[in-house]
C-alpha cells in the first residue's frame, strides 16, 4: 500500500494540481477570473495536502492489516477515519467535476484579462465575406473532381463511389 500510495497516488495528485494552474494559464477562464475556478484549484489543493497528511495512517493500517489479521474492536479509530477520508475525497471529487460541469457564473475581483489569441493572416481565410452576409455554400463546396472517362452527369455518383472505396 505504501509504494502505490507514494508513487501513484500522491504524484498523481500533485500532477493534476500543477495541470490545472498550467491550463487555468492559457485558457479565457484564467486562473483567478472566475470563482469556480478558484473553487476548484482550492478543492485540489486541500485534496493534495491532506492526501500528504493522512499518507501516514494509512500506511500504519495496511502494515498492521499485513502482520496479523484485525480483531473486531483493533485499530478501530484508524479504520473509521479512513472510511471517513475516503468519503471526503469523494465528495471534493464530485464537487470539482460538477463545477467544471456546470461553471456557475461570477467573476471576482481578482480577474486578469484573458489571453489574447494571434488572428490567422487572412491568407488562410479561404472563404472571405463582406460583414454580415453568410457565406454561400456553392462557393466553399469544392469543385466534383472526376476520373478519366466518367460522364460528367454521373460525376456525383463517382465522387460517392470513390469516398466509399468502390469504383
Amino acid at each position: 500500500m505504501e509504494l502505490v500510495g507514494w508513487s501513484v497516488i500522491v504524484p498523481l495528485s500533485i500532477a493534476s494540481l500543477l495541470t490545472g494552474v498550467l491550463q487555468s494559464l492559457d485558457t479565457v477562464w484564467g486562473l483567478l477570473r472566475h470563482y469556480w475556478v478558484v473553487a476548484k484549484l482550492l478543492i485540489t489543493v486541500l485534496a493534495t495536502l491532506l492526501l500528504l497528511v493522512h499518507m501516514q495512517p494509512v500506511v500504519h493500517l495496511a502494515d498492521a492489516a499485513a502482520r496479523a489479521t484485525l480483531a473486531g474492536g483493533e485499530l478501530e479509530g484508524m479504520r473509521n477515519q479512513l472510511i471517513a477520508d475516503a468519503a471526503a475525497a469523494l465528495l471534493a471529487l464530485l464537487t470539482a467535476a460538477a463545477l467544471s460541469v456546470f461553471k456557475p457564473r461570477g467573476i471576482t475581483e481578482l480577474r486578469s484579462p484573458p489571453p489574447t489569441r494571434a488572428e490567422p493572416p487572412a491568407a488562410l481565410n479561404l472563404y472571405p465575406q463582406p460583414a454580415g452576409r453568410s457565406p454561400d455554400i456553392r462557393q466553399m463546396a469544392p469543385a466534383v473532381q472526376t476520373r478519366p472517362g466518367v460522364p460528367a452527369k454521373g460525376a456525383a455518383r463517382a465522387c460517392a463511389c470513390w469516398v466509399r472505396g468502390q469504383w
